[in-house]
């Protein structure tokens, strides 16, 4: 049987497992390691004597930066969210990084967007900056409570050509009380019923919560893994 682990706090609500299981068609074995402090973590030879593969989410994406190797790229992001075994020690990559990387470049051509606003200047934050840079978009702005006076009471208003793209990188506490006014996309990175999905799912065409990135992320990290 496969044995994966996902290594976070406050995971009890992940989907993850039903994720893998849908993707794999199988039953896995699929450890939740919630830990309230970083002093409650395993270290990666106790977590890998029960896994194949680790994945990790907030707030402990930094944590074995200097206990694994991984590429250039992935150092320049400054978080992992995947780890595996190997005969010389450990490896890591984000697939977080690639998997929004891929959708966003769809969805700037499919919903013709001319500017992007990124609330919260965190690890997905940083990734998402990456990830334009990497496809040539540059009308961004990242907004977040240590970079912006009035974060809790933002307003975006688009009546340009295109639309703009607000996406919410910030943790599920966050709740955007702001307005949107105009042609404007909502992009959630949160699941299973975010607090913006009553606010903003009546009309589909306008929002995305993100179990599409769940699933994408799943996908690359099982062939990361290479776990069929």
């Amino acid at each position: 049987m496969v044995n994966l682990a996902l290594l976070g706090k406050n995971i009890s609500h992940s989907k993850s497992k039903e994720v893998y299981q849908d993707l794999l068609r199988k039953k896995i074995d699929y450890r939740l390691i919630d830990c309230s402090h970083e002093d409650e973590i395993p270290t990666l030879d106790e977590i890998f004597a029960k896994s194949q593969g680790l994945s990790i989410t907030s707030p402990y994406k930094k944590y074995f930066l200097k206990q694994v190797s991984f590429t250039p790229e992935i150092d320049a992001l400054g978080a992992i969210n995947c780890i595996k075994k190997c005969k010389d020690g450990y490896i890591a990559t984000n697939t977080d990084f690639t998997a929004v990387s891929e959708i966003l470049v769809s969805m700037i051509k499919e919903k013709e967007i001319t500017q992007i606003a990124i609330l919260g200047d965190g690890s997905m934050s940083t990734i998402t900056c990456r990830a334009l840079e990497q496809s040539g978009f540059e009308n961004y702005q990242v907004f977040s409570r240590r970079k912006t006076d009035d974060f809790e009471q933002l307003n975006f208003k688009h009546e340009h050509k295109g639309r703009m793209l607000v996406i919410n990188s910030c943790s599920r506490q966050y709740v955007f009380k702001g307005k949107l006014e105009g042609k404007i996309f909502f992009w959630d990175y949160n699941y299973s019923y975010p607090p913006h999905y009553e606010r903003f799912s009546a009309s589909m065409d306008t929002y995305l919560d993100g179990y599409s990135l769940l699933r994408l992320q799943a996908l690359h990290a099982l062939r990361f893994w290479e776990i069929k």
